[in-house]
């Protein structure tokens, strides 16, 4: 009979405090308990089940393994997308792309004006700028932190464009090709005034938004744009 009794007091005080949304003080108030007896009452229901909670999202996110990586590496923040059975590949990019700017609708808006952002390319990137809105976000610049390669529209100038008009902001190139085919072409670009520009604007974003890159062939977007071959990216 305490049991039931228990059980029925647990089911009570959830119902008034997640059906009826009172508050843990009118909760001790209407049943002669304290505000702290009310607090471990609602802990209690949830531990054993007489709780359930649901939440519905348009994006599954893997928050325990969200909360390891904060912990393991310091990090501020963290959003991993939790990938299931149902999920197919050719989704993937879509899905990490929203995830990504919903994570930059909280960020950006946040920065003071005047702040700069920095906009990589790549697959991951395309797919996070795609899904950003437009204006939601004004007095911020875009830098493109990477150098060109003039083939693909995921493209760094493109790319950095897309989300300059999406801030209503000024954007800034960098006047340099992703890759170049020695070291002297490289320190030749270097001592170009224009691209030591860019390179400085590009170390001093509050914010940046880049892929990692892939070394597997049918995902890599130097591959694809002819930057690399196959057997370079299999030395890689």
């Amino acid at each position: 009979m305490m049991e039931e009794y228990r059980d029925e007091l647990l089911a009570t005080v959830a119902s008034m405090y997640y059906e009826l949304h009172q508050t843990q003080q009118q909760i001790a108030d209407r049943l002669e308990l304290s505000r702290s007896s009310v607090s471990r009452l609602i802990t209690e229901a949830h531990d054993r089940g007489i709780v359930s909670i649901h939440i519905r999202r348009s994006i599954l996110r893997d928050f325990e393994l969200e909360q390891e990586l904060i912990a393991q590496f310091g990090l501020k923040d963290a959003y991993v997308l939790q990938v299931t059975p149902t999920v197919e590949n050719g989704t993937l990019p879509d899905l990490l792309g929203r995830l990504a700017a919903s994570y930059l609708r909280r960020v950006i808006p946040a920065l003071a004006p005047g702040s700069s952002i920095g906009v990589a390319w790549g697959t991951s990137v395309q797919a996070a700028v795609r899904a950003l809105p437009d204006h939601f976000g004004q007095g911020v610049d875009v830098v493109q932190l990477l150098g060109g390669v003039g083939a693909l529209v995921i493209d760094s100038p493109d790319l950095a464009r897309m989300v300059a008009a999406k801030l209503v902001g000024r954007h800034y190139d960098l006047h340099a090709p992703a890759l170049v085919g020695s070291s002297t072409v490289c320190d030749m670009f270097l001592a170009e005034p224009a691209v030591q520009e860019g390179i400085a604007r590009a170390r001093a974003v509050e914010l940046a938004i880049t892929g990692i890159g892939s070394v597997q062939e049918e995902a890599s977007s130097f591959l694809r744009a002819g930057l690399l071959d196959n057997s370079e990216l299999a030395d890689l």
